[in-house]
C-alpha cells in the first residue's frame, strides 16, 4: 500500500519540486534541532508542521525519505547554485544551464506512466512472439500504426481491469463499514486494508481505517493513515479532522490544533470541527501553563505529546482519563459516522 506515496503527487508537483520541498523541510528541521541564537524555535517548529501538512510530507517517514531525500544538504546545493550564478559567462556554466533547460523541456515521466510503459514493452514482446508485426519493418508507417493500435488496446484492457478493481475496492469498504457498525473493528481494518490494496488512490479508505484504529486507541496508526489520506487528497477535510482527533487523544494538543485548523479551512461550517478546535486550543493552553509557559510541548523526549501513557491525560495511577476524551465532539461525531 505504501507504494502510492511514491507517485501520488505526480499530477500536481514535478519530481524536482517534491525533492526541493522535502529538502527545505529537512533543512528547517536541522536548524530547529540546533536551536541557534536568534531563531524562535517554537515558531519554526510550527512552520515546519504547517509546511509538512500543506505538502503532505514528513521528514521522519521512511517512504518519504526513499522517494524525496537527496544526497547533498540543501545548504551545499544552494552554495553550488550561487557559484553557478556568479560564473554566468564561464563554459561550465553554459553547459550546466543547457542541461537544465533540456531537462525542463523533457520532464521525467510520472511513476504511473513508467509502470504503463514497462507493461507495454512486455506486451509488445508477447505480440511480436505471436506474429503481430509479421511483414512489417520496424520504423515503417505500418509498424508504427500497429504499435499505436497495441498501445490503445492495452490501455483499454487496463481501464477495464482498473474499473473492476475500483468496484471491488468499494465492496471491501462497504464490508468494512458494516463490520465497524457491529464493533468488529479488527475485521473492519482488514477490509479497509483490502480496499487500499485494490485502490491506493482513494483517501476515504485511509480515513476510514484511521477511524477504526482510533476506536482501538491505536492513535499513531490513525495519524499515519490520515497523512496518507491527505497525500492522496489534500482537500479531504475529514482526514484532517480525524488526524486532529488522533493527536488530541495522544495529548499532542499543539499538533491537534493545526490539524483541526486545516479541517476548519476545508469545512468552515462543521460545528463538530469548530468545537473540537476550541477544545484542543484550551487543552494546549492548559498544557503550556502547566509546563511553566515555555514551549508548547515536552522536550524530555523531543515530541509534543505526554509520555505518561501515550493516550492523553492520565490520573495518578496511570489510568487514561477517558471522560474528557469521550466528551470531545470529534470522538462522538466519528463514532456515529464511521461511514464515509
Amino acid at each position: 500500500e505504501n507504494q502510492f506515496l511514491l507517485y501520488s503527487f505526480c499530477c500536481v508537483m514535478s519530481e524536482i519540486q517534491q525533492k526541493l520541498v522535502f529538502s527545505i523541510l529537512q533543512h528547517l528541521t536541522e536548524v530547529s534541532a540546533k536551536a541557534p541564537e536568534g531563531v524562535d524555535v517554537e515558531s519554526l517548529e510550527v512552520a515546519i508542521q504547517c509546511l509538512g501538512q500543506a505538502f503532505s510530507m514528513d521528514v521522519a517517514d521512511e517512504e518519504h525519505k526513499k522517494q524525496y531525500a537527496i544526497g547533498s544538504p540543501l545548504e551545499h546545493i544552494f552554495k553550488y547554485g550561487l557559484a553557478l550564478d556568479a560564473s554566468e559567462d564561464s563554459p561550465i556554466s553554459g553547459l550546466i544551464k543547457k542541461a537544465l533547460d533540456t531537462a525542463e523541456k523533457n520532464p521525467i515521466k510520472s511513476r504511473e506512466e513508467q509502470i504503463f510503459e514497462e507493461k507495454f514493452q512486455k506486451y509488445l514482446t508477447t505480440l511480436t512472439e505471436k506474429g503481430f508485426f509479421t511483414g512489417t519493418e520496424p520504423g515503417s508507417q505500418e509498424y508504427n500504426d500497429r504499435v499505436e493500435k497495441a498501445r490503445s488496446r492495452l490501455k483499454e484492457e487496463e481501464e477495464k481491469a482498473n474499473k473492476v478493481r475500483m468496484e471491488k475496492a468499494e465492496e471491501k469498504k462497504a464490508e468494512g463499514n458494516a463490520l465497524l457498525r457491529e464493533n468488529k473493528t479488527d475485521e473492519a481494518i482488514e477490509k479497509y486494508t483490502e480496499a487500499i490494496e485494490l485502490n491506493p488512490y482513494n483517501a476515504i479508505y485511509y480515513a476510514n481505517r484511521a477511524a477504526a484504529y482510533t476506536s482501538l486507541r491505536r492513535h499513531d496508526k490513525a495519524i499515519e493513515d490520515c497523512k496518507r489520506a491527505v497525500t492522496v487528497d489534500p482537500k479531504y477535510g475529514k482526514a484532517f479532522s480525524r488526524m486532529g482527533l488522533a493527536y488530541f487523544s495522544l495529548g499532542r494538543y499543539h499538533e491537534a490544533v493545526h490539524a483541526y485548523e486545516r479541517a476548519k479551512e476545508l469545512d468552515p461550517d462543521n460545528q463538530s470541527i469548530l468545537q473540537s478546535l476550541e477544545i484542543a486550543k484550551k487543552k494546549h493552553a492548559d498544557k503550556v501553563a502547566e509546563e511553566g509557559g515555555g514551549h508548547g510541548h515536552s522536550h524530555d523526549a523531543g515530541h509534543g505529546h505526554s509520555h505518561d501513557g501515550g493516550h492523553g491525560h492520565s490520573h495518578a495511577g496511570g489510568t487514561p482519563d477517558l471522560s474528557g476524551l469521550m466528551n470531545n465532539p470529534g470522538i462522538q461525531n466519528m463514532v456515529n459516522s464511521f461511514q464515509s
